[in-house]
């Protein structure tokens, strides 16, 4: 079994702006194309720049909205859109990426360390809950969300306010392009199975992305000592 041909959606840039080298971020989102039902399709060269065109002033506005809990010095530097073949690779004959030519930056004042984030958990529920295809997850940038007071976990309110975005995100990656191909969010296994995201949980529990984590350049202070 193999991938359906599908698309994929990136988007990052930097989290940190004080010198080259500093730690970045990516989130991704693969795109169903044509009705779900019907044999998935990638989009060709001309379908990924006419979408790129479409999405990528309303995700620099979601971006920098406060309820997206971005904090001030994380920048959204680029978003990208190129097909995905059956083996899960590329497979266009050129790249496709839109570059902020002045990235914006959240809107959020930075609480918790740069590598953490509530996880967008997606759901293929209502509908196929178990199986392939079926959850996902994306680790935004989103640090700029106050713990409760004395514990390591975010309110239900913030709970609530990063699903509803959670949503929009979903809302404004879903497309009718001027060909009539309809791109759509979904949840794509190598298996071959593929399910549209229909619902997002989001815990209280702070995560963490490893990737981000480890781009973070320790110092060491030492105390000699000689027993």
């Amino acid at each position: 079994m193999s991938y359906q041909p599908h698309s994929l959606v990136a988007f990052g840039g930097t989290l940190r702006t004080v010198a080259a080298g500093d730690e970045i971020w990516e989130s991704t989102m693969r795109l169903y194309g044509g009705p779900f039902g019907t044999p998935s399709t990638s989009m060709d060269d001309a379908e990924c720049e006419e979408y790129l065109g479409l999405i990528a002033t309303p995700l620099a506005t979601w971006f920098s909205a406060v309820n997206t809990s971005v904090a001030t010095s994380t920048l959204l530097n680029y978003v990208k859109c190129n097909p995905i073949g059956a083996d899960g690779k590329y497979a266009g004959t050129s790249a496709h990426t839109h570059v902020y030519s002045s990235p914006p930056a959240g809107n959020g004042s930075g609480v918790l360390p740069s590598f953490c984030s509530i996880v967008y958990s997606w759901r293929s529920s209502p509908g196929p809950s178990v199986g392939a295809a079926t959850r996902g997850r994306m680790y935004l940038p989103n640090c700029a969300i106050p713990l409760s007071a004395g514990t390591a976990s975010i309110t239900s309110a913030n709970q609530s306010t990063a699903a509803t975005q959670a949503a929009a995100l979903i809302a404004l990656l879903t497309r009718t392009l001027g060909d009539g191909l309809l791109v759509t969010p979904a949840i794509m296994s190598k298996s071959g199975p593929a399910h549209q995201i229909r619902s997002v949980l989001v815990g209280n529990v702070i995560d963490l992305q490893r990737r981000r984590k480890n781009r973070v350049r320790e110092t060491y202070v030492a105390n000699v000592f000689v027993p």
